[in-house]
């Protein structure tokens, strides 16, 4: 890579030799030499913004990740991915669900996607389309968009339904139902005697206990 005649592509599959094995720097300084042999190059643009993501944190990628969707002309999904996740993070929720819409565009079956937007939806409180997302997913039977849902209808205030995704989620492989929060949707929905029994099954914990007298008493 040292020879004067040595073109991006040579220091681009060195830099994805470093980055297999763990050493994120060199593979850095590799994917930077490759694009200044070209700087049009799209992989190794987008491979930089991933080795700094994960080695200095989605702040330092952001502008390089920026570059790489200019480069892909706005089309590569997984970068309005990773793009929706982070001003998720930040608490942008509209500019993360714009970025997720964007993804959806190039890969409309694309599960993940729709599960994030299913997520950014609910927490934009745009509950019957969060709702519509996640029925379009159970097709897939997708476990998280149970939860999703289950969230999602238990914040518009329709438990029964919250109950409903939440006990087929835990059929299908949900080993905590506290996770699900069973209990509290049973209490929420007014059947006292079925919460009291998720209660009483995870008593655990002072809180828990709480719930169950709170259960009881009712």
């Amino acid at each position: 890579a040292k020879s004067e005649w040595a073109g991006s592509a040579i220091f681009f599959n060195l830099a994805n030799l470093y980055a297999n094995s763990g050493n994120l720097e060199k593979a850095e300084a590799n994917y930077r030499l490759a694009l200044e042999k070209l700087p049009s190059f799209f992989m190794a643009q987008k491979n930089l913004a991933i080795v700094l993501s994960e080695s200095s944190g989605k702040s330092e990628a952001f502008p390089e990740m920026k570059k790489a969707l200019a480069l892909s002309g706005g089309s590569d999904p997984d970068i309005l991915l990773w793009m929706a996740s982070h001003h998720m993070e930040g608490g942008d929720y509209s500019e993360a669900l714009f970025c997720c819409n964007q993804a959806l565009v190039y890969d409309y079956q694309n599960a993940r996607a729709r599960l994030v937007k299913a997520r950014l939806l609910l927490k934009l409180n745009m509950l019957e389309e969060c709702r519509s997302v996640c029925l379009s997913l159970l097709s897939k039977r997708n476990f998280d968009a149970l939860e999703t849902l289950t969230a999602c209808r238990a914040k518009a205030g329709d438990y029964s339904e919250a109950v409903s995704a939440a006990e087929i989620a835990r059929a299908l492989g949900a080993e905590d139902s506290q996770t699900l929060k069973i209990g509290d949707l049973y209490f929420s929905a007014g059947l006292y005697s079925e919460a009291a029994k998720e209660y009483a099954a995870n008593a655990g914990t002072g809180d828990l206990k709480k719930s169950l007298k709170n259960a009881l008493l009712a």
